[in-house]
């Protein structure tokens, strides 16, 4: 093989290779689009749900009734975190104005708002999408996953790392969350999975 062939053989693996590159490139950003699309319109479906007046009327039912019931909806958190060896645990309330703190362990920023009943934006909520589909949601990390990469939890209160699942009302409606966070990323097992869940299931609300 002559020294120009050599260098034509050169020339057209790096174009394959290019090529190659500019399709994945192309494919990522494709996918990347349908995704975020994906969770835009779960969001509008969110939205949607949250704004019916029987579910805002059972909300305010619910809080009532977790005001009454606190002491032993922060040992459920306290209990949750601990056997997770995690940093915090929470159960919220999702409605339309946004997502409410019923109790806490270990999160002190919930303090406040606990105390004054404010809500956060839904914008920072990961626990409105375990309300959405009344399933557990596992985040390993926030900052490189599609479904929360833009809610401002994983930057405002450092939440990295996110496991929930759903707590009902006296009806079997998903109001809210179980849920318990670590701020550095972390791979949960299907044993953290199922010990949420079975905590969730002592919620009473």
């Amino acid at each position: 093989m002559t020294g120009a062939s050599v260098f034509l053989a050169l020339v057209l693996i790096v174009l394959v290779v290019v090529g190659v590159e500019v399709i994945w490139k192309h494919h990522r950003a494709a996918e990347h689009e349908r995704q975020d699309q994906q969770w835009r319109d779960t969001e509008q479906a969110i939205r949607a749900n949250l704004a019916d007046p029987d579910r805002q009327s059972l909300i305010e039912d619910v809080r009532l009734r977790a005001l009454s019931n606190q002491a032993s909806l922060e040992h459920i958190c306290q209990a949750t975190a601990t056997a997770l060896g995690a940093p915090a645990a929470v159960i919220t309330v999702v409605e339309i104005e946004g997502q409410r703190w019923l109790a806490y362990y270990g999160a002190d920023w919930c303090s406040d708002d606990v105390r004054d009943g404010a809500a956060a934006p839904l914008e920072t909520s990961y626990c409105q999408y375990v309300v959405a589909s009344d399933q557990p949601l596992v985040i390993a990390d926030s900052l490189n996953d599609v479904r929360v990469r833009t809610a401002t939890d994983q930057t405002k209160h450092d939440v990295r790392a996110y496991i929930g699942s759903p707590v009902h009302a006296a009806n079997g409606v998903p109001v809210g969350a179980l849920c318990v966070f670590d701020t550095r990323p972390r791979r949960w097992s299907p044993r953290d999975e199922a010990v949420v869940s079975s905590f969730a299931s002592l919620v009473l609300l």
